[in-house]
């Protein structure tokens, strides 16, 4: 027993050089690995919220160094809305997070494009889909209400039971 527990802290001692997002969507362009996930994952009209990328090499999936990031924000008829940029030590081992906030519901596209000191430029499209507030509080409303009376059909199952 003794030997699982020093097998295991010398597992979780060993330092992980790759970034890599667990869950969110994730693309292959010219043998890099771009991935993005939001936090929270249901972005919700006029909230911030975090977008979360891994830049990495496909082969070795190590994250991309020396590099400078433009992040376009599109909304559903393909407008540029906002251009955010991210450079230096912003971005560690291709891995980065941005803050935003998009004021109205609906189908956003978000395009990453990234300059390598070495290399062609890459980029990649991923899309968001921004819910309107009042949905999620009527659908929050609906399952309360439908806990609830389920509940009180028990109370009053066991109390018709128990006579």
């Amino acid at each position: 027993m003794r030997i699982f527990f020093v097998l295991l802290l010398l597992i979780l001692l060993v330092p992980q050089t790759e970034g890599h997002i667990l869950g969110g969507s994730e693309i292959e362009v010219n043998g890099v690995i771009f991935q993005f996930i939001t936090d929270p994952a249901f972005v919700v009209e006029d909230e911030d919220f975090h977008l979360s990328f891994s830049v990495q090499d496909a082969v070795t999936d190590i994250g991309l160094e020396n590099i400078e990031v433009a992040i376009t924000f599109y909304d559903d008829i393909g407008r540029v809305l906002d251009v955010v940029e991210v450079s230096g030590n912003e971005i560690v081992e291709g891995d980065f997070s941005i803050k935003y906030n998009l004021k109205y519901e609906g189908i956003y596209d978000v395009k990453i494009d990234v300059m390598q000191e070495s290399g062609p430029p890459l980029d990649a499209q991923f899309r968001i889909l921004v819910s309107n507030k009042s949905i999620l509080e009527d659908s929050s409303f609906v399952i309360g209400a439908v806990i609830a009376l389920i509940v009180i059909g028990l109370i009053v199952k066991n109390r018709v039971i128990d006579r």
